[in-house]
Protein backbone atom coordinates (compact mmCIF):
# COMPACT_ATOMS: atom_id res chain seq x y z
CA UNK A 1 0.00 0.00 0.00
CA UNK A 2 2.79 2.43 0.88
CA UNK A 3 4.27 1.77 -2.57
CA UNK A 4 1.39 3.69 -4.15
CA UNK A 5 1.53 6.61 -1.68
CA UNK A 6 3.57 8.92 -4.00
CA UNK A 7 1.16 8.21 -6.88
CA UNK A 8 -1.87 8.99 -4.70
CA UNK A 9 -0.24 12.20 -3.46
CA UNK A 10 0.70 13.41 -6.96
CA UNK A 11 -2.83 12.67 -8.24
CA UNK A 12 -4.49 14.60 -5.38
CA UNK A 13 -1.95 17.40 -5.87
CA UNK A 14 -2.91 17.44 -9.55
CA UNK A 15 -6.61 17.74 -8.67
CA UNK A 16 -5.83 20.75 -6.46
CA UNK A 17 -3.70 22.40 -9.14
CA UNK A 18 -6.44 21.64 -11.65
CA UNK A 19 -8.86 23.67 -9.54
CA UNK A 20 -6.46 26.63 -9.75
CA UNK A 21 -6.00 26.12 -13.49
CA UNK A 22 -9.78 26.25 -13.90
CA UNK A 23 -9.70 29.71 -12.34
CA UNK A 24 -6.96 30.75 -14.78
CA UNK A 25 -8.91 29.37 -17.76
CA UNK A 26 -12.04 31.24 -16.68
CA UNK A 27 -10.56 34.57 -15.57
CA UNK A 28 -7.63 35.24 -17.91
CA UNK A 29 -9.69 35.55 -21.13
CA UNK A 30 -12.15 37.75 -19.22
CA UNK A 31 -9.21 39.95 -18.15
CA UNK A 32 -9.94 39.37 -14.48
CA UNK A 33 -7.28 39.10 -11.79
CA UNK A 34 -6.45 35.58 -10.66
CA UNK A 35 -6.26 36.87 -7.08
CA UNK A 36 -9.69 38.51 -7.28
CA UNK A 37 -11.12 36.32 -4.55
CA UNK A 38 -13.01 33.08 -4.10
CA UNK A 39 -14.73 31.52 -7.07
CA UNK A 40 -18.42 32.24 -7.52
CA UNK A 41 -21.41 30.64 -9.20
CA UNK A 42 -21.68 32.00 -12.76
CA UNK A 43 -25.49 32.13 -12.41
CA UNK A 44 -26.24 33.60 -8.96
CA UNK A 45 -22.77 35.13 -8.32
CA UNK A 46 -22.70 33.76 -4.76
CA UNK A 47 -19.23 32.96 -3.48
CA UNK A 48 -18.53 29.24 -3.33
CA UNK A 49 -17.99 28.09 0.25
CA UNK A 50 -14.66 26.52 1.10
CA UNK A 51 -16.28 23.16 1.88
CA UNK A 52 -17.87 23.16 -1.58
CA UNK A 53 -14.53 23.75 -3.25
CA UNK A 54 -12.90 20.33 -2.98
CA UNK A 55 -11.80 19.26 -6.49
CA UNK A 56 -14.21 16.82 -8.21
CA UNK A 57 -15.61 15.56 -4.88
CA UNK A 58 -17.67 18.69 -4.17
CA UNK A 59 -19.14 18.67 -7.68
CA UNK A 60 -20.20 15.02 -7.25
CA UNK A 61 -21.67 15.54 -3.76
CA UNK A 62 -23.65 18.57 -4.94
CA UNK A 63 -24.96 16.65 -7.94
CA UNK A 64 -23.30 19.09 -10.31
CA UNK A 65 -25.46 21.99 -9.06
CA UNK A 66 -24.90 25.21 -7.14
CA UNK A 67 -25.83 24.88 -3.46
CA UNK A 68 -27.64 28.25 -3.54
CA UNK A 69 -29.48 28.60 -6.86
CA UNK A 70 -29.53 24.90 -7.86
CA UNK A 71 -28.45 25.79 -11.41
CA UNK A 72 -26.16 23.24 -13.09
CA UNK A 73 -22.41 23.77 -12.74
CA UNK A 74 -20.54 23.05 -15.96
CA UNK A 75 -18.91 19.62 -16.21
CA UNK A 76 -15.82 21.39 -17.54
CA UNK A 77 -14.73 22.17 -13.97
CA UNK A 78 -14.45 18.59 -12.63
CA UNK A 79 -13.18 17.51 -16.05
CA UNK A 80 -10.31 20.03 -15.89
CA UNK A 81 -9.42 18.96 -12.35
CA UNK A 82 -9.54 15.26 -13.18
CA UNK A 83 -7.54 15.77 -16.38
CA UNK A 84 -4.84 17.66 -14.48
CA UNK A 85 -4.60 14.85 -11.94
CA UNK A 86 -4.22 12.28 -14.71
CA UNK A 87 -1.61 14.38 -16.54
CA UNK A 88 0.39 14.84 -13.34
CA UNK A 89 0.23 11.09 -12.70
CA UNK A 90 1.48 10.21 -16.19
CA UNK A 91 4.33 12.72 -15.90
CA UNK A 92 5.22 11.23 -12.51
CA UNK A 93 5.47 7.77 -14.07
CA UNK A 94 7.84 9.21 -16.68
CA UNK A 95 10.16 11.20 -14.41
CA UNK A 96 9.58 9.74 -10.94
CA UNK A 97 10.71 11.64 -7.85
CA UNK A 98 13.57 13.36 -9.67
CA UNK A 99 14.79 16.93 -10.02
CA UNK A 100 13.17 17.11 -13.47
CA UNK A 101 9.67 16.41 -12.18
CA UNK A 102 8.73 19.98 -11.05
CA UNK A 103 9.44 21.60 -14.43
CA UNK A 104 7.57 18.80 -16.23
CA UNK A 105 4.52 19.45 -14.02
CA UNK A 106 4.76 23.17 -14.79
CA UNK A 107 5.04 22.35 -18.48
CA UNK A 108 1.87 20.22 -18.65
CA UNK A 109 -0.01 22.81 -16.56
CA UNK A 110 0.78 25.48 -19.15
CA UNK A 111 -0.24 23.08 -21.94
CA UNK A 112 -3.61 22.54 -20.30
CA UNK A 113 -4.38 26.25 -19.77
CA UNK A 114 -3.28 27.17 -23.29
CA UNK A 115 -5.32 24.34 -24.86
CA UNK A 116 -8.58 25.20 -23.11
CA UNK A 117 -8.31 28.96 -23.69
CA UNK A 118 -7.22 28.70 -27.32
CA UNK A 119 -9.89 26.13 -28.13
CA UNK A 120 -12.65 28.26 -26.62
CA UNK A 121 -11.49 31.79 -27.46
CA UNK A 122 -8.85 31.37 -30.25
CA UNK A 123 -6.30 33.30 -28.21
CA UNK A 124 -3.09 32.31 -26.44
CA UNK A 125 -2.63 34.77 -23.55
CA UNK A 126 0.83 36.32 -23.28
CA UNK A 127 0.75 36.15 -19.49
CA UNK A 128 0.44 32.34 -19.49
CA UNK A 129 3.38 31.85 -21.86
CA UNK A 130 5.48 34.51 -20.13
CA UNK A 131 5.05 32.96 -16.68
CA UNK A 132 5.56 29.45 -18.07
CA UNK A 133 8.69 30.43 -20.01
CA UNK A 134 10.23 32.23 -17.02
CA UNK A 135 9.53 29.29 -14.71
CA UNK A 136 11.04 26.74 -17.11
CA UNK A 137 14.01 29.02 -17.76
CA UNK A 138 14.63 29.40 -14.01
CA UNK A 139 14.29 25.64 -13.60
CA UNK A 140 16.95 25.05 -16.26
CA UNK A 141 19.15 27.59 -14.50
CA UNK A 142 18.78 25.83 -11.13
CA UNK A 143 19.34 22.39 -12.67
CA UNK A 144 22.37 23.79 -14.46
CA UNK A 145 23.89 24.89 -11.16
CA UNK A 146 23.21 21.45 -9.66
CA UNK A 147 24.78 19.65 -12.63
CA UNK A 148 27.52 22.16 -13.38
CA UNK A 149 25.99 22.77 -16.83
CA UNK A 150 24.46 26.24 -16.57
CA UNK A 151 25.65 27.48 -19.97
CA UNK A 152 24.70 24.23 -21.76
CA UNK A 153 21.19 24.15 -20.25
CA UNK A 154 20.40 27.76 -21.07
CA UNK A 155 21.86 27.50 -24.57
CA UNK A 156 19.78 24.37 -25.25
CA UNK A 157 16.65 26.16 -24.05
CA UNK A 158 17.26 29.20 -26.28
CA UNK A 159 18.23 27.13 -29.31
CA UNK A 160 15.19 24.91 -28.88
CA UNK A 161 12.96 27.97 -28.69
CA UNK A 162 14.70 29.45 -31.73
CA UNK A 163 14.13 26.24 -33.69
CA UNK A 164 10.46 26.38 -32.73
CA UNK A 165 10.05 29.94 -34.01
CA UNK A 166 12.03 29.17 -37.17
CA UNK A 167 9.87 26.18 -38.05
CA UNK A 168 6.55 27.96 -37.63
CA UNK A 169 7.89 31.06 -39.43
CA UNK A 170 8.82 28.92 -42.45
CA UNK A 171 5.34 27.41 -42.59
CA UNK A 172 3.72 30.80 -41.97
CA UNK A 173 5.36 32.32 -45.04
CA UNK A 174 4.78 29.15 -47.10
CA UNK A 175 1.08 29.12 -46.19
CA UNK A 176 0.79 32.86 -46.92
CA UNK A 177 2.53 32.43 -50.27
CA UNK A 178 0.14 29.64 -51.29
CA UNK A 179 -3.14 31.02 -49.92
CA UNK A 180 -2.50 34.74 -49.29
CA UNK A 181 -3.86 34.16 -45.78
CA UNK A 182 -2.15 34.16 -42.38
CA UNK A 183 -2.41 30.59 -41.18
CA UNK A 184 -0.90 31.25 -37.74
CA UNK A 185 -1.18 34.01 -35.16
CA UNK A 186 1.55 35.57 -33.02
CA UNK A 187 0.39 33.42 -30.12
CA UNK A 188 1.43 30.31 -32.07
CA UNK A 189 4.94 31.76 -32.55
CA UNK A 190 5.31 32.42 -28.81
CA UNK A 191 3.90 29.00 -27.99
CA UNK A 192 6.41 27.31 -30.31
CA UNK A 193 9.26 29.12 -28.55
CA UNK A 194 8.03 27.84 -25.19
CA UNK A 195 7.52 24.29 -26.45
CA UNK A 196 10.80 24.19 -28.37
CA UNK A 197 12.69 25.53 -25.35
CA UNK A 198 11.41 22.73 -23.17
CA UNK A 199 11.58 19.87 -25.67
CA UNK A 200 14.77 20.81 -27.54
CA UNK A 201 15.53 21.72 -31.15
CA UNK A 202 15.14 18.29 -32.76
CA UNK A 203 11.83 17.55 -31.05
CA UNK A 204 10.62 21.02 -32.05
CA UNK A 205 10.93 19.93 -35.69
CA UNK A 206 8.97 16.73 -35.05
CA UNK A 207 6.49 18.66 -32.90
CA UNK A 208 5.17 20.80 -35.74
CA UNK A 209 4.56 17.89 -38.09
CA UNK A 210 2.95 15.76 -35.38
CA UNK A 211 0.73 18.71 -34.39
CA UNK A 212 -0.29 19.15 -38.04
CA UNK A 213 -1.46 15.53 -38.26
CA UNK A 214 -3.33 15.89 -34.96
CA UNK A 215 -4.94 19.13 -36.18
CA UNK A 216 -6.08 17.51 -39.43
CA UNK A 217 -7.51 14.56 -37.49
CA UNK A 218 -9.43 16.86 -35.11
CA UNK A 219 -10.73 18.91 -38.04
CA UNK A 220 -11.98 15.78 -39.82
CA UNK A 221 -13.63 14.43 -36.67
CA UNK A 222 -15.57 17.68 -36.19
CA UNK A 223 -16.47 18.04 -39.85
CA UNK A 224 -17.22 14.47 -40.93
CA UNK A 225 -18.27 12.63 -37.76
CA UNK A 226 -19.77 15.40 -35.61
CA UNK A 227 -21.07 17.35 -38.65
CA UNK A 228 -19.90 20.64 -37.15
CA UNK A 229 -18.54 23.50 -39.20
CA UNK A 230 -15.32 25.10 -37.95
CA UNK A 231 -15.00 28.74 -38.97
CA UNK A 232 -11.87 29.31 -36.88
CA UNK A 233 -9.49 26.48 -36.08
CA UNK A 234 -7.16 26.90 -33.10
CA UNK A 235 -3.78 25.27 -33.70
CA UNK A 236 -2.64 25.69 -30.09
CA UNK A 237 -4.38 22.57 -28.68
CA UNK A 238 -2.81 20.43 -31.44
CA UNK A 239 0.65 21.80 -30.61
CA UNK A 240 0.09 21.18 -26.90
CA UNK A 241 -1.14 17.60 -27.40
CA UNK A 242 1.82 16.86 -29.67
CA UNK A 243 4.21 18.36 -27.10
CA UNK A 244 2.67 16.23 -24.34
CA UNK A 245 3.17 13.08 -26.45
CA UNK A 246 6.80 13.98 -27.15
CA UNK A 247 7.57 14.17 -23.44
CA UNK A 248 7.41 10.38 -23.35
CA UNK A 249 9.39 9.67 -26.53
CA UNK A 250 13.18 9.72 -26.38
CA UNK A 251 14.97 11.63 -29.13
CA UNK A 252 17.03 8.58 -30.11
CA UNK A 253 13.83 6.57 -30.66
CA UNK A 254 12.50 9.27 -33.00
CA UNK A 255 15.78 9.27 -34.90
CA UNK A 256 15.56 5.49 -35.19
CA UNK A 257 12.08 5.71 -36.67
CA UNK A 258 13.18 8.32 -39.22
CA UNK A 259 16.34 6.51 -40.35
Amino acid sequence: MLYYLPQVFIFIFGLAIGSFLNVCILRIPAKKKISEGRSECPECQNKIRFYDNFPVLSWVLLGGKCRNCKNPISKIYPFGELLTGILFLTVFYKFGLTKNLPEALIFVSVLLVVSFIDFEHQIIPNVVLLIGTVMIFMSRLILGFLDGMVFENLLAFLLGGGFGIGIIAFHFFLFFFLTKKAGFGMGDFKLMFFLGGFLGGFKAVVLFFLASFIGIFIFLVFKLLLKREISKFAFGPSLCLAAYCLIFIETKKIVGLLT
